[in-house]
């Protein structure tokens, strides 16, 4: 069972957003050195969200030695790949989505499809007009924040997505849900925020989320 109450603990939420943010394996050390705490803190926190199946952990070696004296394997937590949802009372919001997103896939690129589209840059485009007036770049990152997306730069030149809210009804409904809402959503966004170096793409890449965000480098005029 999972306690999602868990989290109320400022220090264990803190560890918490830490690992997931990498993006990858973190060990207890580097956990405790990027929060600025002891390790033994880190680490009764850490067992505390693994206890509860909000992390997961793995063990390997951190050294590139192999062999005597390479070293003991270190134990390295991330994000677990359950997903949660706390909604009381009860509620499926997932078979409605699943059901409508099948409904419009069903008919390819007819009425309800271009709808969608069309609403989907427009709900982007609102999250663009209620956030704070800011360079676009930054506020992009942070409306994609905001909303889940988990924004990340893996390059120079290009915003990937760590998550995707839709994430549950992805596997069956790809078409509807990547193609045709999510790279709208962001389309939407990008042109709210006039953000005119910024060109979202599907690029499909699991478990990241399917549409990146590749930004041109400024002119000369805009430095």
């Amino acid at each position: 069972m999972v306690s999602i109450a868990a989290l109320a603990d400022p220090a264990r939420i803190a560890l918490y957003r830490y690992v997931i943010a990498q993006g990858r394996d973190v060990s207890r050390n580097e956990a405790a050195e990027g929060l600025g705490i002891g390790r033994s803190l880190a680490t009764f926190h850490l067992e505390k969200l693994v206890k509860q199946h909000l992390l997961e952990t793995s063990y390997r070696r951190l050294s590139e030695r192999d062999g005597p004296g390479a070293g003991r394997t270190s134990k390295l937590y991330r994000r677990s790949r359950r997903q949660l949802q706390v909604s009381l009372p009860p509620r499926d919001y997932e078979l409605a989505a699943g059901a409508l997103a099948q409904a419009l896939g069903a008919d390819g690129q007819t009425a309800g499809t271009k709808k969608l589209r069309h609403l989907g840059r427009g709900i982007g485009a609102r999250w663009a007009a209620e956030s704070p007036a800011s360079p676009p770049l930054e506020s992009l990152e942070a409306i994609l924040n905001a909303h889940g997306y988990e924004p990340y730069w893996d390059r120079p030149n290009r915003i990937r997505l760590r998550n995707c809210p839709f994430e549950a009804i992805v596997p069956e409904h790809e078409n509807v849900v990547c193609k045709i809402l999510n790279l709208a959503l962001m389309q939407g966004l990008v042109g709210g925020l006039d953000a005119q170096r910024v060109s979202p793409i599907y690029a499909a890449s699991p478990p990241l989320c399917c549409v990146s965000l590749r930004v041109e480098p400024e002119s000369e005029s805009e430095r």
